[in-house]
């Protein structure tokens, strides 16, 4: 019985997640473009217009070792920061915003 609701709530948890991934990635965009564009560029290439004057430089966020890291690793980054880098962290994004922007830094990466 119990494995049967947790396969039943995995099945629900994943729809939802499906179903609000394009509305996840939105949002997550116009937070993007509002707190982290000046760095990482419109489109997270590292090369937005602070870029230049940053040493190191922004990560490119489409990159393949960006995006193999996990969801985690990710809001982990995003809430503390980078250390050795300007990369500072981001404590005042709520739960569901960091989601919405790990959403849009996912779909750069495709």
């Amino acid at each position: 019985m119990v494995k049967g609701l947790l396969f039943l709530l995995g099945i629900f948890m994943g729809d939802v997640m499906v179903g609000h991934a394009g509305e996840n990635t939105k949002a997550g965009q116009e937070l993007f473009l509002a707190h982290c564009q000046h760095c990482h560029g419109a489109q997270g290439e590292g090369n937005g217009e602070l870029a230049d004057y940053l040493d190191p430089p922004p990560a490119d966020l489409r990159d393949a070792r960006t995006q193999a890291r996990n969801d985690e690793e990710l809001r982990t980054i995003i809430m503390e920061g980078r250390p050795g880098t300007k990369m500072t962290g981001y404590e005042i994004f709520e739960d569901d915003e960091i989601i919405n922007l790990v959403a849009f830094i996912r779909s750069l990466g495709k």
